[in-house]
């Protein structure tokens, strides 16, 4: 596969996770049910650990990693914080979305290291810098 045709091809999941995760935290909120406590956490924990993996995926390094994701939590908080509907910028969310982060992280680390061939999707232990 062409170079540039592969590098397309491995931010495509990134783009569908990141619309996704915009959709969910920038729409109108859901009827979730109260019986479940912190449901919105898990759920902020689980979208940046889907994006912090993707974006691996993706072969951006992880220092821009954990910058474009700690910079997009907190303008997430704002944003919401500034839509018409019922949604309050809450600190406990952002905390969710750091540590979903460094879970995602993790994961990516753990399945490169699982797959050292070259034809991994995930980039090598060494290119995580």
């Amino acid at each position: 596969m062409p170079a540039n045709v592969e590098r397309v091809a491995r931010t495509i999941p990134l783009a569908v996770t990141f619309v996704v995760t915009c959709v969910t935290l920038f729409g109108p909120p859901a009827d979730v049910s109260p019986d479940i406590p912190h449901l919105d956490k898990a759920v902020h924990f689980a979208l940046f650990a889907a994006l912090a993996l993707t974006s691996r995926l993706a072969r951006i390094p992880v220092r821009w990693t954990l910058g474009w994701l700690a910079v997009f939590a907190v303008a997430s908080e704002v944003i919401q914080g500034l839509l018409p509907y019922e949604r309050r910028p809450d600190p406990a969310d952002v905390a969710a979305d750091l540590l979903g982060a460094a879970a995602g992280l993790l994961l990516a680390h753990a399945l490169g290291r699982r797959q050292p061939d070259s034809r991994s999707p995930l980039p090598a232990v060494r290119d995580q810098r």
